[in-house]
């Protein structure tokens, strides 16, 4: 549940507009601590994976179909908050929603969130076949109605269900590496508690704080459903929870002659498009080339599953292609560091893809 310092409209709209010079900062506060009146504050998301049994009658018989999705929720109790402050940069004028559950979400687009749209329609839902009468396995749940496990990615191992209705429900984590090498108790290069451990994140010093946002991109999960027989249902779920904090670092050359807008659906940035006239255009644009290769993994992820020919290779290249972008990004962070302008441009120009 959210802390009572959360406002309980629909949607609570933050307009940054000032004439003058602002920044957008984002702080990651103390557990519990509250932002005070000049912050917006909002948390990280995380995802418990919801699978559905729907039991409908059909003339004399019951027809059984399965449905996966994902219910979105504060990773409580860290919080961060969003404040805008005079600087010497540039005009700003920013438009903030925050879910009454203290999730990002969009207040407008003049982008077009076109990612999760196109995610959901990649490939048809791979719901291969219904159980037969033949299936040697109990069914329960033989009332027409609705019928639901929730798996929670974050849960102790052998803590999530395992059966929903008498069949077996096997939720696995897909493909690529989501985090940098460590664990994932928030202590790894690249993970927002970089303000903790500043010995782990000497060359990553843009992931602390500053202007931009924290968030979290979703992780793929196999959902099966299988009997005795093999498995009769599978599908992609998509959560957070256990994927590293990362910032997005809006540049200051963001603020110069500049329009930039950023998507979030339920906390998850889905799009990030800016539009610049300034030296550091192609430092800028780095998020964005990170976030195609991940979008590019999951959607090679759906087109693999659903066995079209060739996916796997399609997807191996495209896991690659995420891999090479996030490496690409931490160098280019790295050189920023430094403060060497020639290590900068060589290698903030190589992860935006111009060379």
């Amino acid at each position: 549940m959210a802390p009572h310092w959360f406002k309980t409209a629909v949607l609570l709209i933050a307009t940054a507009s000032m004439s003058g010079c602002v920044a957008l900062k984002s702080v990651r506060h103390l557990d519990g601590k509250e932002p005070g009146p000049a912050g917006v504050a909002y948390y990280l998301p995380k995802g418990h994976i919801r699978v559905t049994m729907t039991v409908a009658e059909k003339g004399t018989d019951l027809v059984r179909s399965f449905g996966v999705d994902t219910l979105y929720l504060p990773d409580t109790p860290r919080s961060y908050s969003i404040q805008v402050q005079k600087n010497l940069i540039a005009d700003t004028k920013m438009n903030i929603g925050v879910s009454t559950s203290g999730l990002l979400n969009s207040a407008s687009y003049t982008f077009q969130p076109k990612l999760l749209e196109t995610i959901n329609n990649l490939a048809p839902r791979m719901n291969s076949r219904l159980p037969t009468a033949a299936a040697a396995v109990t069914v329960a749940c033989t009332n027409p109605g609705v019928y639901s496990i929730v798996y929670r990615p974050d849960a102790p191992i052998g803590t999530n269900p395992s059966t929903l209705c008498g069949f077996r429900v096997a939720i696995t984590p897909q493909g690529f590496s989501m985090s940098d090498a460590g664990d994932n108790s928030g202590n790894q290069p690249g993970d927002g508690a970089c303000a903790e451990n500043p010995t782990k994140c000497k060359a990553n010093k843009s992931l602390n704080k500053g202007n931009g946002f924290f968030f979290r991109l979703n992780r793929p999960y196999l959902v099966e459903i299988s009997d005795s027989n093999g498995v009769v249902f599978s599908d992609i779920a998509l959560s957070p929870t256990d994927a590293p904090v990362l910032f997005l670092k809006l540049n200051r050359s963001l603020f110069a002659k500049s329009e930039g807008t950023i998507a979030f659906h339920n906390g998850v940035l889905t799009g990030y498009t800016p539009n610049l006239d300034s030296e550091l255009e192609s430092a800028a644009k780095i998020p964005a080339a990170m976030l195609k290769a991940y979008f590019d993994a999951v959607s090679a992820l759906f087109t693999f599953r659903s066995g079209r020919l060739n996916g796997e290779t399609g997807y191996m290249a495209a896991v690659e292609n995420y891999n090479r972008a996030r490496t690409d990004l931490e160098a280019c962070e790295a050189a920023y560091a430094t403060g060497d302008k020639e290590k900068i441009d060589a290698n903030c120009r190589k992860a935006s893809g111009q060379d």
